[in-house]
């Protein structure tokens, strides 16, 4: 589809064939769970062995950027784990205590079905979450507000990417945890749902005068990545692509 903005641009955006509207891409996103000793051993057991349709990059060659990013963008489960890249001392006080951004994530690609089935559970938490907790947001959820239940039996539709075990997972090591430390530590889990409709600029050269003057501004990456802290979409390819483009501009092949 294409249309064009209040700036007066032109935007692409791919169509969904069923709607004939424009595309829309739902994903779960679970971060700030419980860093407990096997948790990352589980949830990468479950992303390896998930069956999906295998993407032509995971059997591409790029930079080694690339290359380490392939088990996440082969599979419907992208992981990450950022709070061991602090100060040590610092890195311990962010395994016990909130630190007011996602330091760990699980994010999880949702078909339709599983939209529908997944809002049903999150309605279902939300009815459960009677005491205000000022670590969540209106749409966000702590995985203890989910019962086991509501994903056992949405098993069919949550089980054909092992939707169902990740989220068992997480919810079994975040009961130990409290477990563990005997209600002392508060859960700092988040659970919410996210949608984006992709899109991209027609002209690959902004010449808007409200950036820089007159001076013409190169667009880089796309609607998918823009720094959303609470989405996870972080700029880390942006900085990425800047880098490449910027040595190719010097060195040219020898990149």
């Amino acid at each position: 589809g294409q249309c064009t903005t209040k700036a007066n641009e032109t935007i692409l955006y791919p169509v969904d064939l069923e709607t004939r509207g424009p595309y829309n891409i739902h994903y779960l996103k679970v971060s700030n769970f419980a860093l407990t000793p096997t948790i990352w051993q589980e949830l990468m057991a479950i992303q390896t062995t998930t069956s999906c349709n295998v993407s032509p990059i995971c059997v591409g060659k790029g930079d080694s950027i690339v290359r380490n990013a392939y088990r996440n963008w082969c599979h419907p489960h992208y992981l990450y784990e950022t709070s061991r890249n602090y100060r040590k001392d610092i890195a311990r006080l962010m395994e016990l205590y909130p630190s007011g951004f996602s330091t760990r994530a699980v994010i999880i690609n949702l078909s339709k079905e599983q939209v529908i089935e997944v809002e049903e559970i999150l309605k279902m938490a939300k009815s459960r979450s009677q005491v205000a907790n000022p670590i969540l947001s209106k749409k966000e959820f702590s995985l203890l507000h989910i019962l086991p239940m509501e994903i056992t039996k949405r098993e069919k539709v949550l089980g054909t990417n092992n939707i169902d075990m990740l989220l068992l997972a997480l919810i079994k090591e975040e009961e130990k945890f409290m477990k563990a430390t005997k209600g002392r530590i508060a859960s700092t889990s988040k659970v919410s749902l996210f949608k984006y409709s992709p899109f991209a600029y027609k002209e690959p050269i902004s010449r808007n005068k409200d950036f820089w003057g007159s001076a013409p501004v190169i667009r880089m990456g796309d609607s998918l990545f823009t720094g959303d802290v609470n989405a996870a979409s972080g700029l880390k390819m942006h900085l990425y692509m800047i880098a490449r483009l910027s040595c190719i501009l010097q060195r040219g092949d020898r990149c």
